[in-house]
């Protein structure tokens, strides 16, 4: 068994079609996408883009002239810069959206004198902290003129605000998340992405072998159906896995693409899906007696789900037709790039665990399937 794992990846890392795939191709892919799609990405250069997509959740503890005051000052955010809020009944799903990055920044008013915001690490966040702060400092501002004294000709001016109590903010934040380039999510995606598309050049190779009749003389030798099998399975486990890594590291040190906080469970993600497609591969090793249709359902077949998966263009964010997203939501490739953006961006492990058992189900699926379909086939 080990002879023909160390067999097969010699014949993988001396096919230049197979490299270029698994190594360069990746590479090329990500420069290319991550600058020509940055511009639909978030920057820093245009504000007025990110006013309309903040929304902010509070709930407040504070009497009622406190909260009336806050949320005047918010609706006249509203009004002149069409930032979004509304009361929260529950601060621990709000807190939790703001981790989910499904709303902006959390407001707590515990007390007339507390604020307590939570927050991530994305410039839309910023902003509207900084909003939050402006609010806080106006009223410190009032309250110190009124303890100063207001000169007459101020009075009328100093009468239209709110007469408010001296606010401190106290800001909790959740350094869990920041905002994502092109960069950064072609980086990982196209790590996902390339290990379906390798396939198609990896299972070529087993191809000649089977022209050649090589597992006939490998059944001589004495060796099993199932070991052979699983032998071609772990041989493509590992050069994908192989792969997958050294793409890691590549976009993380040389390109400096964000790989996030925890990368022990993003590695085990990858891992997960490695087992997953290498399954697939082996499935269609199994199945097909003549490799050469096999190999073309996959041409058809990895191109709609490097798509839909969002292996082109992050099909959600670009907000495309519901429909699609409804199917696209179920593909493996939509499931991993989504743990793994969950767990990067957000700290999200739930979502990690459930890529995490999606890929599992396949994997044993797929694996039993080709080893129960290759042992009662006849081979020649």
């Amino acid at each position: 068994m080990l002879k023909i794992i160390a067999n097969d990846l010699k014949i993988f890392l001396r096919d230049r079609e197979v490299l270029f795939w698994a190594f360069v191709l990746p590479i090329v892919l990500v420069v290319l996408l991550g600058n020509a799609l940055k511009s639909q990405f978030p920057t820093r250069d245009n504000i007025n883009q990110y006013f309309k997509d903040i929304t902010i959740e509070y709930m407040s503890h504070a009497d009622e002239q406190v909260t009336q005051g806050f949320e005047s000052f918010l609706n006249t955010m509203q009004e002149d810069m069409e930032i979004n809020y509304q009361v929260t009944e529950d601060m621990a799903t709000s807190i939790q959206k703001v981790k989910d990055k499904t709303i902006t920044i959390a407001v707590e008013i515990k007390s007339d004198t507390e604020f307590v915001v939570t927050k991530n690490r994305t410039f839309k966040s910023d902003l509207a902290e900084t909003f939050i702060n402006l609010y806080v400092e106006k009223y410190n501002l009032l309250q110190t003129v009124q303890k100063e004294g207001v000169p007459a000709f101020m009075q009328d001016v100093y009468d239209s605000f709110y007469e408010q109590k001296d606010y401190n903010a106290y800001n909790t934040f959740n350094k869990i998340t920041r905002d994502m380039s092109a960069m950064d999510y072609y980086g990982i995606a196209n790590i996902f992405a390339m290990m379906f598309w390798v396939t198609t050049t990896v299972l070529p190779v087993f191809n000649h072998e089977k022209k050649m009749g090589l597992l006939g003389r490998v059944r001589i030798a004495g060796i099993g159906k199932s070991t052979y099998i699983l032998s071609k399975y772990v041989s493509i486990t590992a050069f994908l896995l192989l792969e997958a890594i050294l793409l890691l590291l590549f976009n993380k040190y040389l390109l400096n693409v964000y790989i996030g906080e925890d990368v022990p469970r993003l590695i085990l993600l990858i891992v997960s899906s490695v087992l997953m497609v290498s399954a697939l591969s082996t499935f269609i090793l199994a199945y097909f007696t003549k490799l050469d249709k096999g190999i073309g359902i996959l041409n058809t077949f990895i191109p709609v789900v490097v798509f839909l998966g969002g292996g082109i263009i992050p099909i959600l964010d670009f907000s495309v037709d519901s429909g699609l997203n409804s199917i696209a939501q179920y593909t493996p490739l939509f499931v991993q790039n989504k743990s793994a953006f969950a767990l990067i961006n957000g700290g999200n492990t739930a979502m990690v665990n459930t890529g995490l058992v999606y890929n599992t189900v396949l994997t044993l699926v797929l694996l039993v399937a080709a080893v129960m379909i290759f042992n009662r086939k006849e081979v020649r």
